[in-house]
């Protein structure tokens, strides 16, 4: 009888072990398989990179938009200002990569304004294009130095200008606000208009300014 009680225990034993292998080899399995979709599913990869792209971009233009709006000083009249600008050199920095039929490029690069503003700039900008359509966008922040001709005379320093385009094959056009300014520009206020094309950069501006 002992020898039977025994070799039932072991038999139970055996069998609750079998069943506990069968239990993690078959939750194993399941996990493999679960790490096999994601793996693969390059579709979901990229549909969740382009979403975390656009809401990065999305967050930017809204906090760019209030600066692209910004009022004009009340302390002064407002003065027109316009005149043109084109690259300094060939941009540098440049990283590019593409999310599905958008064509994502960073790049830094440097210009030289004539007219109102005279002086040189230098800024960084990302161009998203839609490969499909032609179409896109491009924004970024531009670091002024040089001298402004203003309604009493000219005034030196440096100022900061926020900017915002949409294009169409080769024409872009987009508007840029002023903040920050030092030296003669402390007190340099406004925002304009640009316009161009965009294989050379090369285009012109309109402002309307004031200066305290």
């Amino acid at each position: 009888m002992e020898t039977q009680s025994r070799q039932e225990e072991q038999d139970d034993e055996e069998d609750l072990s079998s069943k506990v292998r069968f239990h993690v080899v078959h939750k194993t399995q399941h996990r493999k398989h679960h790490f096999k979709l994601i793996s693969y599913d390059s579709d979901t990869t990229k549909d969740r990179r382009w979403k975390a792209t656009t809401k990065s971009i999305f967050v930017f233009l809204s906090l760019l938009a209030p600066l692209l709006l910004l009022p004009v000083g009340h302390a002064s009249s407002v003065f027109l200002g316009s005149g043109g600008f084109s690259p300094t050199g060939q941009p540098t920095n440049i990283t590019t990569s593409q999310v599905g039929n958008y064509l994502i490029t960073h790049e830094t690069f440097g210009l030289a304004f004539s007219g109102t503003f005279t002086g040189t700039t230098i800024g960084k900008v990302t161009i998203i294009v839609n490969l499909s359509t032609g179409t896109g966008i491009f924004f970024g922040v531009n670091s002024f130095t040089g001298t402004v001709t203003t309604a009493t005379g000219t005034a030196s320093g440096t100022v900061q200008s926020p900017f915002a385009a949409s294009f169409v094959g080769n024409n872009f056009q987009g508007r840029f606000s002023l903040f920050g300014g030092t030296g003669g520009l402390t007190n340099l206020e406004g925002q304009g208009t640009i316009q161009g094309t965009l294989n050379n950069f090369v285009g012109t501006y309109t402002a309307s300014l004031t200066h305290r």
